[in-house]
C-alpha cells in the first residue's frame, strides 16, 4: 500500500547479462611477456649507489666519500711487541696483569703465576722459583719471586701456607694438643727435643711434639710404637734424613744421592752412608759438593 501523497520513483529495468562467452577472460589479460620485469628494471650498476651518494657535507661544499684509509705503518706492528708475553699461556697481556721476576726478568701474566703459586705451595717447595729459570738447566741458580708480587693473588690458606715455608728454616710449626691451637718455635730450641711446655698464653699443658699426647708426668716417656718404629728402620736399612728434619727416608731405586723435600731443610745427602752433603738452592754448589763427596769416598753414587 502507498501512502497518501508520497510518489515513488518509476524502477530502471536491470541489464540483460552477457552470455558467458563474452565475458572478458584471460585472453584479454596481457601475458608474462607482455609485463615489464627484470629485464626492463634498471641493473645494479644504472642505480645511484654509495659511490654517487654524498656521504659528508663540508659547510655549503658538499665532498664525495673517501675510502678509508687502512692503518699501516710501524704502529702495526709494534702494538703487541710493547706488551709483555707470558712465556707459558703463550699469550700478550696488559702491564698492570702481568709480572716480571726479579733479577732475571722473565715476565708472565697474573693467571700463569697464580696457578704456578698454587703447584708450588702445595707441594710444600720454597722459595717460589721462576718457571723459565726452572725448566733452563743452564740457570745455576732460580730467581725467585717475591710475596710483594702475588700477595693480591693468593687466598688466606695460601698466605697461611706461605708465611709457614718462610719461617720454616728457622721455626718449627707445633701443635698443642691441649688447647689445640698452633704455635712456631725456634727451630734451634726444638731440635733435639720431645717434650716441651706450650709456649701459647692460658695453657699449661706439657705435652710430646712427636705423637702429641698431653702428659701429666713425663718423666721416662716413650711414644706408642716408637720402639717398633726403630726396629722396623733397622729391618728395613732405612735411614734418617742428616739435615734439620730427620725425616725417616726408604730408597726404592735410582742415585743415592738424596734431595730433601722436608720444608726448609734443604739438605742433599748420600743414603749409602747417610753423610750430610749440603744445604743449598744453588746448583753449582749442589753439584761441586756430591761430585767432591762420592770422589772423595767409597760411597758408590749409581749402583749397578
Amino acid at each position: 500500500m502507498l501512502s497518501k501523497g508520497v510518489v515513488l520513483p518509476r524502477q530502471q529495468p536491470r541489464a540483460a547479462a552477457p552470455p558467458a562467452n563474452q565475458v572478458p577472460f584471460t585472453t584479454q589479460v596481457p601475458f608474462a611477456n607482455q609485463i615489464p620485469f627484470a629485464s626492463q628494471v634498471p641493473f645494479a650498476s644504472q642505480v645511484p649507489f654509495a659511490n654517487q651518494v654524498p656521504s659528508a657535507y663540508d659547510g655549503h661544499k658538499i665532498v664525495p666519500p673517501s675510502t678509508p684509509a687502512v692503518q699501516t705503518g710501524p704502529r702495526a706492528s709494534t702494538i703487541p711487541q710493547n706488551l709483555p708475553f707470558c712465556n707459558i699461556c703463550q699469550e700478550f697481556s696488559l702491564v698492570e696483569r702481568s709480572i716480571t721476576v726479579t733479577p732475571c726478568k722473565h715476565t708472565f701474566c697474573q693467571v700463569c703465576v697464580k696457578e704456578h703459586v698454587g703447584v708450588m705451595l702445595e707441594e710444600g717447595r720454597f722459595p717460589i722459583e721462576c718457571p723459565d729459570c726452572l725448566a733452563d738447566t743452564a740457570v745455576e741458580e732460580c730467581s725467585t719471586l717475591a710475596y710483594a708480587q702475588v700477595q693480591d693473588l693468593l687466598t688466606g690458606d695460601q698466605k697461611d701456607e706461605w708465611w709457614e715455608l718462610e719461617v720454616a728454616p728457622f721455626a718449627v710449626k707445633v701443635r698443642c694438643p691441649g688447647c689445640s691451637r698452633s704455635a712456631s718455635i725456634d727451630r734451634e730450641e726444638i731440635e733435639g727435643v720431645r717434650i716441651i711446655d706450650c709456649p701459647l698464653p692460658n695453657c699449661t699443658s706439657t705435652f710430646c711434639v712427636v705423637c702429641e699426647q698431653v702428659l701429666t708426668d713425663p718423666t721416662g716417656h716413650t711414644c706408642d710404637g716408637s720402639v717398633e718404629m726403630d726396629r722396623l728402620i733397622a729391618e728395613r736399612e732405612w735411614k734418617h734424613c742428616p739435615g734439620s728434619c730427620g725425616a725417616v727416608v726408604e730408597r726404592d731405586g735410582g742415585c743415592r744421592h738424596m734431595t730433601c723435600r722436608s720444608p726448609g731443610c734443604l739438605a742433599h745427602w748420600c743414603y749409602q752412608c747417610g753423610q750430610l752433603i749440603t744445604k743449598s738452592t744453588v746448583r753449582r754448589e749442589i753439584a761441586d759438593a756430591v761430585a767432591t763427596h762420592y770422589q772423595g769416598s767409597k760411597c758408590i753414587q749409581f749402583p749397578q
